[in-house]
């Protein structure tokens, strides 16, 4: 039974991925995103640290590394596209009422098989960063902090997924919940830690506090070696926490909605 029900997810992952492939060169010029702003940042970063070696416990090549992982972190993380409302809008979303599927994973392991191709693109942005800063990257020290990385990065995105998922399904009572998604994008791009690292701002125990530091900042600063006094178990079991937390949220949600649901605009 589990592995029909597996089964069953992994052929909507297939199709999503071969549509994904449809729109290979699109995929290649985003490279861009991962390329540019780490590029910019450097400029900005070299110019601070001309009158220092070291700012806080951040020297220049950790924190040229920092943003080049947070911002491959940021990048390769799933999102629970607009669509997800627009369905429930438009009366789409009546396609999936009677469907024995649950509506959250199914279109999460669509984003996850449609960005598989830009996960690529994007470790390649990526490496091609590593090669023109070679003078200043941190590479990890050993195997263990580099598989660490990833591991937080991938759950870490499956939790910014829930999120995003929570605010999409708000369409069952909200008229179009595009503003509250940008302004979401918007805030995580600070909370995250991809604008500066958490722990160079003010009141950083209350930023650290917040889950969404397992979005990029904490995967980087494993990555670069920035957590010898961090209890890694803890914080995992803390990520796990709120997966579930914020998955429990979103099935409460989605019942009231679904309850809720009038099926606007026949289909």
């Amino acid at each position: 039974m589990y592995l029909r029900v597996i089964r069953k997810y992994l052929e909507v992952g297939k199709i999503q991925l071969l549509q994904g492939f449809q729109y290979r060169v699109n995929t290649f010029f985003l490279v861009s995103i991962i390329i540019v702003p780490p590029v910019a940042y450097f400029f900005l970063w070299k110019s601070i640290y001309s009158q220092r070696e070291i700012i806080s416990h951040y020297k220049l090549g950790e924190i040229i590394t920092y943003y080049i992982i947070s911002y491959l972190f940021l990048e390769i993380k799933p999102h629970a596209w607009w669509g997800i409302s627009e369905s429930i809008k438009d009366g789409r979303f009546s396609l999936y009422i009677t469907k024995p599927i649950n509506h959250l994973i199914f279109h999460m392991v669509m984003a996850y098989a449609y960005v598989i191709l830009w996960w690529v693109v994007a470790i390649s942005g990526s490496l091609f960063l590593f090669f023109i800063f070679k003078n200043y990257v941190i590479l990890p020290q050993g195997l263990k902090p580099f598989f660490l990385s990833f591991f937080f990065a991938f759950f870490g995105g499956i939790m910014g997924y829930i999120i995003e998922y929570i605010f999409n399904i708000l369409a069952f009572w909200i008229e179009k919940p595009f503003g509250i998604l940008r302004f979401y994008n918007y805030i995580i791009y600070f909370f995250a830690g991809n604008l500066i690292p958490l722990d160079l701002l003010p009141f950083k125990k209350f930023f650290l506090s917040l889950p969404f530091k397992y979005i990029s900042y904490y995967p980087a600063v494993i990555f670069i070696g920035k957590v010898q006094n961090i209890n890694i178990l803890g914080e995992l079991i803390t990520l796990f926490f709120w997966i579930l937390l914020f998955f429990l949220i979103s099935q409460i949600i989605f019942y009231f909605g679904r309850k809720y649901y009038s099926a606007p605009g026949s289909v």
